[in-house]
C-alpha cells in the first residue's frame, strides 16, 4: 500500500500522519523536482507554450519554495500549481500568463503583504503580474535632422616623410590557468513590472575600494549560447563574466592577481579589453 500525504505543519491541515499511522509505514519525505526536471515535465504538459515561459515560471516557483522552507512565506507553491499554469497556457494560448497566474495567487489577496512580495518574485523573473496599459513606457522618438557636410579630410602626397621601424621583442608569460568562481547573480526582469527599452539589470558584486576599469561584450563558448558581459576589475584585478540572457542568473568570477600587482597608493592599472570567439577574451594592462 502506498500512502501520500502533504508534510506537517501551516497551511496543511488534518490529522498528525506520523502520530496515527507512521509506525506502520515506511516514510520517504519527496521533495520538489530540480530546475531540469521540473522544466521537462511541464513540457509535456505544455508542448505548444513557449520554452522562455516555461523557464520563467520554474525560476518564479523554485524561488517562492524557497522563501517558503526559509519561513519567509507559509505556503510552499508546488509543482501542482505550476502544472496547472501551463496547463491552462497549453489549452487557451491567447490569454496571457499573468491573468493565468491570478488563479493561484488571488488566495492571498487579502493578505496585501504577502501579495506584494509574491509580486516581486513575479517581476523579478518576467511575469508581469498585475500590469496594465499604464505600464507602458517607451522612450519618445525624435527624427534626425537631413545629412550634412562639415568638412573634408585631404591626403597630401606633395611632402611625405619616410619614419624608422623598429622591432622589439615582446615577453610572454605563461599561460596560466584558473578556476573560476560560480556567482549567483540577483537579476531583475524589468518588463516584469513594465515594459521599457530596459530588459534586465542586476548588481554587481564589488568589494569596497574595487572598481570597474573596462568592459567587453563576446560570444559565448558555443553558438547556441548567449552573449556574455566581461568587466574588468582593478583592485583586486580580477574579471567578473555574465550571461546578458534574462534567463540565465549566474556569473563567474575569475581572480587575476597573481599575474598584476595590487593597486596600492594613488597607483591603479590601466586595463583594456578585447572580446575573441568561444567565450574567450583579451586582457591588456596598458602604461599610464
Amino acid at each position: 500500500m502506498i500512502a501520500l500525504a502533504n508534510r506537517p505543519g501551516f497551511p496543511f491541515l488534518g490529522n498528525d500522519f506520523y502520530a496515527a499511522l507512521g509506525d506502520m509505514f515506511s516514510c520517504h519525505a519527496v521533495d520538489n523536482p530540480d530546475l531540469e526536471s521540473e522544466l521537462a515535465m511541464l513540457r509535456q504538459y505544455g508542448r505548444d507554450v513557449p520554452e522562455h515561459l516555461l523557464e520563467k515560471l520554474v525560476g518564479a516557483f523554485s524561488e517562492l519554495r524557497a522563501m517558503a522552507d526559509e519561513g519567509l512565506i507559509a505556503y510552499p507553491y508546488s509543482t501542482r500549481e505550476v502544472v496547472a499554469i501551463v496547463k491552462h497556457l497549453q489549452e487557451f494560448p491567447h490569454e496571457g500568463v499573468s491573468s493565468v497566474a491570478r488563479n493561484v495567487f488571488d488566495f492571498d489577496t487579502h493578505n496585501p503583504d504577502l501579495l506584494q512580495v509574491i509580486m516581486r518574485v513575479l517581476h523579478r523573473h518576467g511575469i508581469p503580474a498585475g500590469a496594465s496599459s499604464s505600464s507602458v513606457r517607451l522612450s519618445p522618438q525624435y527624427p534626425l535632422p537631413a545629412l550634412q557636410q562639415i568638412g573634408q579630410w585631404i591626403v597630401k602626397t606633395d611632402n611625405a616623410m619616410t619614419l624608422d621601424c623598429h622591432h622589439l621583442p615582446v615577453a610572454l608569460k605563461g599561460p596560466s590557468r584558473g578556476t573560476p568562481t560560480e556567482l549567483d547573480l540577483e537579476k531583475v526582469n524589468v518588463r516584469g513590472r513594465e515594459f521599457s527599452e530596459l530588459l534586465s539589470h542586476w548588481r554587481v558584486p564589488l568589494d569596497t575600494g574595487n572598481f570597474i576599469a573596462s568592459t567587453s561584450i563576446g560570444p559565448g563558448h558555443s553558438a547556441d549560447s548567449s552573449k556574455v558581459l566581461h568587466a574588468a576589475l582593478a583592485n583586486p584585478v580580477s574579471v567578473l563574466s555574465m550571461p546578458v540572457s534574462v534567463s540565465e542568473s549566474k556569473g563567474y568570477w575569475l581572480d587575476l592577481s597573481s599575474l598584476f600587482p595590487i593597486a596600492t597608493g594613488m597607483w591603479t592599472p590601466h586595463l583594456n579589453m578585447a572580446p575573441l570567439s568561444h567565450g574567450r577574451m583579451l586582457l591588456h594592462e596598458g602604461l599610464a
